[in-house]
């Protein structure tokens, strides 16, 4: 049997290795290369990322403000026209972006193009990880990368091969853009005007009401209640024709807890307030109750950090002023609301291209009466009633007054004897190092002038406001209540600052009542009793709004000068608790060894601190000096304080 010839075998080339295979790109059939990334490309994919960066950041910051509302240095700068001003920022920076990196795209091969296209993508996911609350810069950063990585390629796809279409919905995109910027532009400028025409009619006759707080300010330095120095003279003359109280306590001894309080008249502990959380919206506020009487509402704040209305201090005003800076519209002000911008923006300062601090001048009270006497101007003739609430913040730390005031009460502001005033921002008064604490205790005379020719500053400011209220017929139609939201330490117990202790130096606040000219009841009264700024809210309603039910708990201050009046179960509590525990419960203030709690009866004042220490002063111990806590005579008064202090504060079951 014959073989049968077979054919030669066909050569072939060699087989490439799996993992080198491409798929094949067809097109009708017919294969078809990938497309080349262009120039126009480069910049339609920088514009359109811009715009979907943008949205994604404004998303990112509403969502976390709404389910996870923690408030960070960074937010308190965030300005009122955000909704329009995050979405034009990012489309600018990550455009402008593209537009650089366009002319890669020109250079032979691909992969300048897909570099260009590349980095835009990670700038578009930086920004939105970098608005994440709590995820570290660096970790943003990576994941960023991560994303880029895997979406780049098929975003420039994407464009390439839907050119035409890319840049006709850039431009339906960019008018939507404006569209948008333009009504949240309008809805912020037209807020207050919205807000007062959803008003009811005011009462006719109701009085204004205004509401000064002037922060830092303890009732020790004031002349108004004996001090030595002629601090309060334009106080003392309205105290003549109003009610004082002599031992007004703050319900806490730094300034967010107060507020609150005095705008709800709730205890600290009741409320969601913290140093980075907001007031939320459970309790009514003052504001909230007067808009519902009529009022045009004006809350105007030198203390822009803790007075923000980040922290929900802002319910129920129609106008709300704190950074000056967060109305403002302009470049800078919109990058500065972006992740991304924020940095440029850092960077520009630091190379001397952005001359503009990222926290204007500090308000001082000039500014403050300045600011409420134009907003009254402007709605003069409405027919309103108004509620103002005043923060000054001139007192605070570092304690630098005006020129005219600076040698009021001892050797200028600015010589060798004073203290650098870059001491007193460092000052950490709740942990000073022995060094700084020994330097501050040499200095605390010459503290302690400046402290008092600030307060002497702010008193002349009030003296000023009322005289330009009577100019305008509005001070005899009025409300005054004057009070502080905490003290100050200059040493006693050797302590500096406050916001750490509960002793007199730093609740020991003043209390002035000031009436109409049409009310019918005691005028130049000194009230003895010990009273709380808790029950302010209830005295405001009570006396600007009588027969109105008022939201507030609490009790309204009137019967302490009523004759014959039942007197309330009103307590005096004060609380701070800064979150400390174990091992981190260590330094210099009473505060960090636990949550502190005070009450003041019966001509004494109890003290007990998280660690089950305890402190009992009686009233007249000014300098709080001899702690009774421990005499056989008074333990029938201390367990009484003791149940007391437990039901006040939660911890008696």
């Amino acid at each position: 049997m014959l073989d049968t010839p077979r054919e030669p075998a066909r050569r072939r080339g060699p087989t490439p290795h799996r993992r080198f295979r491409q798929p094949l790109q067809t097109e009708g059939g017919t294969p078809r290369a990938s497309p080349q990334v262009g120039v126009g490309d480069v910049i339609a994919t920088g514009l359109w990322l811009g715009i979907v960066a943008g949205l994604l950041e404004l998303a990112t910051i509403l969502v976390q403000g709404a389910c996870f509302p923690v408030v960070s240095a960074e937010s308190l700068r965030t300005n009122h026209h955000k909704g329009w001003m995050i979405p034009a920022a990012d489309l600018a920076t990550i455009g402008l972006l593209g537009l650089l990196l366009a002319p890669a795209a020109g250079l032979r091969g691909r992969w300048a193009g897909r570099l260009a296209l590349f980095l835009l993508s990670w700038a578009a996911v930086l920004g939105p990880m970098l608005a994440i609350v709590g995820l570290h810069p660096v970790g943003a950063a990576a994941l960023a990368l991560g994303i880029a990585s895997r979406a780049s390629g098929r975003i420039g796809r994407l464009v390439s091969r839907n050119r035409r279409r890319a840049w006709v919905g850039l431009a339906g995109a960019a008018f939507g853009l404006g569209w948008l910027g333009f009504g949240e532009y309008r809805r912020v400028v037209r807020a207050e005007e919205k807000a007062l025409a959803a008003l009811p009619e005011a009462i006719p006759g109701a009085p204004n009401v205004l509401l000064l707080v002037l922060d830092t300010v303890r009732a020790e330095n004031l002349s108004l209640y004996g001090y030595d120095r002629p601090t309060s003279p334009h106080l003392e003359r309205l105290a003549a024709s109003g009610i004082t109280f002599e031992e007004a306590r703050a319900p806490a001894p730094w300034t967010l807890p107060t507020h609150a309080s005095l705008f709800t008249g709730r205890w600290p502990h009741e409320l969601s307030v913290g140093s980075h959380s907001p007031l939320d919206g459970r309790d009514p506020t003052l504001a909230e109750f007067f808009s519902e009487l009529g009022y045009s509402t004006g809350g105007f704040v030198a203390n822009t950090y803790f007075c923000n209305a980040r922290f929900g201090l802002d319910r129920g005003f129609s106008r709300y002023e704190d950074f000056e800076e967060n109305a403002r519209v302009d470049p800078i002000e919109a990058l500065g609301n972006t992740a991304i911008g924020r940095r440029l923006v850092s960077a520009g300062r630091s190379l001397g291209l952005v001359t503009r601090p990222p926290f204007g001048p500090r308000k001082d009270a000039s500014r403050i009466n300045r600011d409420l006497l134009r907003w009254i101007d402007s709605r003069a003739g409405d027919g309103r009633p108004f509620f103002a609430f005043l923060n000054y913040f001139d007192a605070h730390a570092p304690y630098q007054p005006p020129a005219e005031f600076a040698s009021r009460f001892g050797v200028e502001a600015g010589s060798p004897e004073r203290l650098d005033p870059n001491d007193l921002r460092a000052l950490n008064p709740l942990d000073p190092d022995p060094e700084q604490l020994d330097r501050l205790l040499r200095r605390s005379d010459a503290l302690r002038d400046s402290y008092d020719a600030c307060i002497a500053s702010i008193d002349a400011q009030i003296g000023r406001l009322c005289d330009e209220l009577a100019s305008r017929g509005l001070l005899d139609d009025s409300w005054l209540v004057i009070t502080s939201d905490h003290g100050e330490h200059f040493g006693e117990h050797l302590l500096f600052g406050h916001g750490g202790d509960l002793y007199r130096e730093a609740i020991h606040v003043p209390l002035l009542l000031v009436p109409p000219a049409s009310w019918d009841g005691p005028r130049g009264i000194r009230v003895v009793r010990p009273v709380s700024l808790r029950d302010v809210p209830a005295t405001i309603a009570a006396l600007s709004a009588p027969g109105r039910q008022a939201p507030f708990p609490g009790w309204s201050l009137s019967w302490t000068w009523n004759d014959g009046s039942t007197e309330p179960s009103s307590d005096v509590f004060a609380e701070v608790d800064l979150g400390v525990r174990g091992e981190e419960a260590r330094g210099h203030a009473p505060a960090l060894q636990g949550g502190l709690r005070a009450l003041v009866s019966g001509g004494f004042t109890y003290i007990r601190s998280g660690d089950g220490d305890e402190e009992l002063f009686a009233l007249d111990d000014r300098e709080e000096a001899e702690n009774l806590a421990g005499s056989p005579d008074l333990a029938g008064q201390l367990d009484a304080m003791r149940s007391r202090l437990d039901r006040l504060s939660g911890e008696g079951g």
